[in-house]
């Protein structure tokens, strides 16, 4: 009977000794993977980070901010003259479309107008009553509050019947303008010489010799920046493991394998 007890305490040692090296190795949440699911495909664990983890993470997306910055400002300096280039070649194809079409801008910018004066004269009552609401909402100190007083108020003026139905006529006017002013003639025509301005501007850009020398550099701390962030967001769930959470784990662990040792469990 001692033998079996002395055999008992030795394999209880050697679960408990298991189970505390085990909970001392640093594991991933992020990537550890769960028992198989029902069909066959393992399953993977999506830890919710703590409040040590987040701010180790929160650092590391800053530092990845930095570098990004640090690589586009460097980009731009390099190619400041063509994208100077482009964006005057956009600005010039831009001027040009809007003077040709200047009439029929004109007419739809009028037609739009003119429907939102119809919609603002017939809820002017419910537009009155929203922006009373709004501004005694924004008297209110508590945030939480007062974003509920705000969401009230707009809530209450989309619902006003009046609003309701003014709002049928409004919508229609505005997708009749806007239907006018595309088929136009004059329109149609001038879209064709701009569309093609624009697509010449951007691709005089992405094959201009600077810019693809540029890109280079660009694109490899581009992507050093971000396998530098997966990095260090996994050593920050890896180290800001607690201490008594991994003797909880290996407490955890030791009882559940006395539990399975007596009962022939594996």
């Amino acid at each position: 009977m001692k033998k079996i007890f002395s055999i008992v305490l030795l394999v209880a040692a050697l679960i408990l000794i298991s189970g505390a090296v085990s909970a001392a190795t640093p594991q991933n949440p992020l990537t550890t993977k769960s028992p198989l699911t029902d069909k066959g495909a393992p399953a993977q664990t999506v830890a919710k980070p703590n409040a040590a983890q987040q701010a180790c993470i929160d650092k590391a997306q800053e530092k990845r901010a930095a570098a990004t910055k640090t690589a586009t400002d460097a980009l731009n300096s390099v190619t400041k003259d063509a994208v100077t280039a482009r964006q005057n070649a956009i600005k010039a194809a831009t001027d040009t479309l809007n003077a040709v079409t200047a009439k029929a801008l004109t007419v739809r910018q009028n037609a739009m107008k003119a429907a939102t004066d119809a919609l603002n004269a017939a809820t002017k009552d419910a537009l009155t009553t929203r922006q009373n609401a709004l501004t005694a909402a924004q008297k209110i100190k508590d945030e939480k509050a007062r974003t509920a007083a705000m969401k009230a108020a707009n809530d209450a003026y989309n619902n006003d019947a009046s609003v309701q139905k003014a709002k049928v006529p409004y919508t229609a006017a505005i997708k009749a303008a806007s239907d006018a002013y595309n088929n136009s003639a004059s329109v149609k025509q001038a879209k064709i010489p701009y569309t093609d301005a624009i697509k010449a501007a951007s691709d005089a850009y992405n094959d201009n010799a600077a810019v693809k020398q540029a890109k280079i550099p660009y694109t490899a701390a581009i992507k050093a920046a971000n396998d530098k962030f997966q990095t260090d967001s996994k050593a920050c769930m890896n180290n800001s493991t607690g201490f008594f959470s991994k003797i909880g784990n290996s407490v955890s662990g030791f009882f559940s394998r006395i539990f399975n040792f007596f009962t022939g469990k594996k």
